[in-house]
């Protein structure tokens, strides 16, 4: 047993080598891993500095471009072009106010029965014939008158008597009727209606 004490007396801890953290190469590296970080990220931060210059000066030239475009169209509006534009759109609504007080007019006219124009015109579109057909209409109030061409001259007579029968032409009665035969085309007829 003596001799494992004398082992054990022999281990001394000062003997013992040590891992040293800090040594000179390690202090050595991180100066050099500093500056390669350093390098790496001047680098990339220089690359992406050029990209948003590049973005910079493709918006600037969008913007120079759009703004050209906005003087061109304010020079533009300011002449001639608005002006008549300005015209053209009293011109439609001269003309628009022109067609409903002729509307208005119209639609006022009367004929022996009660109604309005458009009821007129509805009871002619109901009471229409095919071989017959309208080149004229007279309405004026207290008097109707129709022009007409047909190619067989026995639906004229069939057309009296259906625009008689429609509610719209209550009371109509037929004053003058003239048929005249076309000799530039033979079968065809010219028929004129007047009515109170």
């Amino acid at each position: 047993m003596s001799e494992l004490y004398q082992q054990i007396n022999l281990y001394q801890p000062v003997f013992r080598r040590e891992e040293k953290w800090l040594s000179a190469t390690t202090l050595a590296q991180i100066p050099a891993l500093a500056l390669v970080l350093l390098v790496g990220s001047g680098l990339y931060l220089s690359a992406q500095l050029g990209r948003l210059q590049e973005t910079a000066a493709q918006l600037e030239g969008l913007y120079n471009s759009q703004a050209q475009q906005l003087e061109a169209l304010k020079a533009r509006g300011n002449g001639q072009e608005v002006k008549a534009l300005d015209q053209r759109i009293e011109a439609l609504q001269t003309r628009l106010d022109g067609g409903r007080q002729l509307l208005a007019s119209l639609d006022s006219l009367s004929l022996p029965s009660s109604g309005r124009f458009s009821n007129y015109l509805a009871g002619l579109g109901r009471q229409g014939l095919a071989g017959l057909w309208l080149t004229h209409i007279g309405l004026q109030p207290g008097q109707l008158s129709l022009r007409g061409m047909t190619r067989n001259p026995k639906l004229v007579p069939t057309y009296m008597d259906r625009l008689v029968s429609d509610p719209a032409f209550e009371g109509l009665r037929f004053s003058q009727v003239e048929l005249q035969r076309q000799d530039e085309r033979p079968g065809e007829a010219s028929f004129l209606l007047e009515g109170r």
